[in-house]
């Protein structure tokens, strides 16, 4: 029953593999493909009429937006004290499409404006801001074809901003190299753009999934006729990821959070590829977490269960079906008292009456 739920981020009925939760899938794109998606900063809505205060539209009329202007991350001055980018309006957009972010990569969601701009935001409030506007400068240098203008971007690197970008050693001596070149080569910037790549993707991209500040953009989204749903559907409430969200406090203040924690964990473990090294690790890094006696987050299984997955482990026989008695067992202990007592609490019809 695991293995065909939800790749669109939307709600379904059955019990899920991969969920629109806080999986970490990474993406090894190539350093041609951020040409993809770089252009996309320059298409954000300019005709926007609201901000979203609060991540909400704001009943001020406003004049139409204007697209930001790009910061330019040579500046000394830009990198300490650059304006917050502004949030991107709900209008113009449905749940659906907000939703799919969580499970897509971070070229997919660069290409959507809206998506872009909230991870924009995102990475202000992260403070790393410096890795995407380096990855949208290289994709402009590879484009120059004038060398005086190329060798000038390799010297304001140089000199005022690979301090803040965190590349290697490996990646910065290849540009270093052309320091001096009259014509630099366009590829000097190419493992440099591909280590800060991945580390939007594998580092703060799953990190943006979890932030507060998308989890309140989609619960701007939200309609209400999803969450009235939860009510009699478990299986909507855990294949959404703002039902996760008040179910996860919900269960924290109960002191069962462990529980949906794992469930989690597992829907991140059937993304790896099946029988992978990977897919490996990951089964011991979930049975050392939830599995070992004594640990914050020990979940409760029977005596038989638990030693058939800690023997499949050591033997290395991890496959998909690993944590399936575990998870419909733990599904269980969550639909039979915390379930119930979620849809009766105050947070649960706070929600309610907020949505439209």
């Amino acid at each position: 029953m695991w293995r065909n739920y939800c790749k669109g981020g939307v709600e379904v009925e059955s019990a899920p593999t991969k969920v629109a939760t806080e999986d970490l899938r990474p993406n090894e794109q190539e350093p041609e493909k951020i040409a993809e998606v770089a252009d996309q900063s320059d298409s954000v809505v300019s005709g926007e009429k609201e901000s979203v205060a609060a991540l909400k539209p704001s009943k001020k009329k406003r004049g139409p937006m204007k697209p930001a202007m790009q910061p330019n991350m040579f500046e000394k001055s830009s990198c300490v004290d650059r304006p917050a980018p502004e949030l991107p309006s709900t209008e113009g957009i449905e749940y659906p499409r907000a939703a799919a972010w969580s499970s897509s990569t971070v070229t997919e969601l660069l290409t959507d404006p809206k998506g872009r701009q909230l991870f924009h935001c995102f990475l202000h409030e992260a403070l790393a801001e410096e890795n995407l506007l380096f990855v949208d400068s290289v994709d402009k240098y590879r484009k120059m074809t004038d060398p005086e203008e190329k060798s000038k971007f390799v010297k304001d690197f140089l000199g005022q901003t690979s301090p803040g970008i965190n590349i290697s050693s490996v990646a910065m001596k290849a540009i270093q190299k052309q320091a001096d070149n009259p014509n630099p080569d366009k590829s000097c910037f190419d493992q440099g753009a591909k280590e800060v790549y991945k580390l939007l993707e594998n580092d703060q991209f799953p990190r943006f999934r979890r932030s507060d500040i998308y989890l309140k953009f989609l619960e701007a989204l939200l309609p209400r006729m999803y969450a009235e749903r939860w009510e009699t559907n478990f299986q909507a409430l855990l294949g959404n990821q703002i039902g996760r969200h008040y179910f996860r406090r919900f269960l924290r203040e109960i002191h069962a959070e462990e529980n949906l924690k794992f469930w989690e964990a597992v829907v991140e473990f059937h993304a790896q590829p099946d029988r992978s090294v990977a897919m490996q690790n990951m089964a011991r890094s979930i049975f050392q977490e939830y599995f070992t006696e004594g640990t914050s987050n020990e979940i409760f299984l029977p005596y038989g269960m638990r030693e058939m997955i800690s023997r499949r482990v050591k033997n290395k026989e991890v496959d998909m079906t690993l944590f399936d008695g575990a998870t419909k067992h733990i599904e269980e202990i969550l639909k039979n008292d915390p379930y119930v007592r979620f849809l009766q609490s105050k947070e649960y019809r706070d929600l309610l009456d907020r949505l439209k």
